[in-house]
């Protein structure tokens, strides 16, 4: 005989702030240890760019209405919050902190607790405050590397961390936003650390990775290491500017060149006078549109090469290359280009489970498995 469980599955709310559009999902843990999501809500806007809103006036109404839609499917009020700050509002930066007990005992949380207190060193933040720490991994004696040192018998200690740091520019118009939403309990946490993290998993126990998310107006390189960032880089590209190039080159309208994105194949040699045809029966020059394409492409591979530059952590040669965001990897053949470009294998990220296999959401997904792992708070939901 089969028992359901009295206990009542935990729901979670989280906000997801893209450069395209905001987007607010509920979920629930699934027996099988996934989630399935149960309501969901979004809402077009026009983004930001290089650390600002475009049209920051209203942002609130682009929060309240995706919020609303999840609320009026789910029907139940949203009381408390996850909400992923951006790559574009947020900076990380790592370091490192040692302890040598007075004798060899067995690792505890606490003394896991007090390194990381030891590391932040960084006093002096400016316009950001900081928002979370994640270990990335330990050395026990200088010797054993483990991301899990807890128990284990140890005479020092040494831990490497990531700490995130939250425009203030970004946190105080969201946190108000919400207020007037009836939403007083906010959790702000590093969408690009959430992200990471949830599809890293998926490739090793360590979860190292280096995670390509190009978006709509904006690309975001993250390296993870066991829960957080090692490295983390945003630069204003994706496939807004694709489309933009489209709009100009093809004299076509900004909507049929988003519409042309999801026509074009890279994998295709085209002669001059073959044709991509719209929905509306509109026909471009295909072999234009994918040297366009393909030009934008290897502009977004340039700018990952130099980012690079500002990583200062080694980085395994056969660590996992991943693309996600809504920006290439529903253009066909694109990750492909982009291996061409970076002389490196690039992964297109995919998922067996139906309701989580669109890259545009990836964010959204990391952001669910985040608030999951973080203790629940009691009376999350009114009615």
């Amino acid at each position: 005989m089969l028992f359901k469980s009295k206990e009542k599955s935990r729901e979670v709310a989280v906000l997801d702030i893209g450069s395209r559009k905001i987007t607010c999902m509920v979920a629930e843990r699934g027996f099988d240890g996934d989630f399935v999501i149960k309501a969901s809500g979004q809402s077009l806007y026009n983004g930001f760019r290089n650390g600002e809103f475009f049209e920051p006036e209203k942002l609130f109404d682009c929060i309240s209405f995706a919020i609303k839609q999840a609320q009026d499917k789910l029907g139940k009020t949203i009381k408390s919050i996850y909400v992923g700050v951006p790559g574009e509002f947020s900076v990380v930066a790592t370091s490192e902190a040692s302890t040598t007990f007075r004798s060899k005992k067995r690792v505890e949380e606490h003394d896991l607790k007090e390194l990381s207190i030891k590391a932040n060193v960084f006093n002096n933040v400016g316009n950001r405050k900081k928002i979370q720490v994640d270990p990335i991994y330990y050395v026990v004696d200088n010797v054993q590397k483990t991301h899990d040192p807890v128990s284990l018998v140890a005479n020092k200690i040494s831990g490497l961390y990531s700490f995130t740091f939250a425009d203030n520019y970004f946190t105080k118009r969201v946190e108000n936003c919400l207020k007037k939403c009836g939403i007083y309990d906010c959790q702000f946490v590093n969408g690009c650390t959430a992200e990471a993290i949830y599809l890293a998993s998926n490739c090793n126990k360590d979860n190292k990775a280096i995670l390509f998310d190009v978006g709509h107006l904006s690309t975001n390189i993250m390296v993870s290491e066991g829960e957080g960032l090692v490295f983390q880089y945003t630069f204003s590209l994706g496939s807004g500017y694709i489309a933009g190039d489209l709009c100009q080159l093809l004299n076509v309208s900004f909507d049929r060149a988003m519409q042309l994105l999801n026509k074009i194949n890279l994998n295709l040699e085209f002669a001059e006078n073959d044709n991509y045809t719209l929905s509306d029966g509109v026909m471009v020059q295909a072999e234009l549109s994918n040297k366009v394409v393909k030009a934008r492409i290897e502009q977004i591979a340039e700018y990952i090469k130099k980012s690079f530059a500002y990583c200062d952590k080694a980085i395994d040669s056969n660590i996992a290359i991943l693309l996600t965001g809504g920006g290439l990897s529903y253009i066909k053949g694109a990750d492909a280009y982009l291996s061409l470009c970076l002389g490196k294998a690039v992964t297109l990220v995919e998922s067996t489970n139906p309701q989580h296999n669109k890259n545009e959401y990836s964010s959204s997904y990391g952001l669910i498995e985040k608030a999951f792992k973080t203790p629940a708070k009691k009376g999350f939901w009114r009615k």
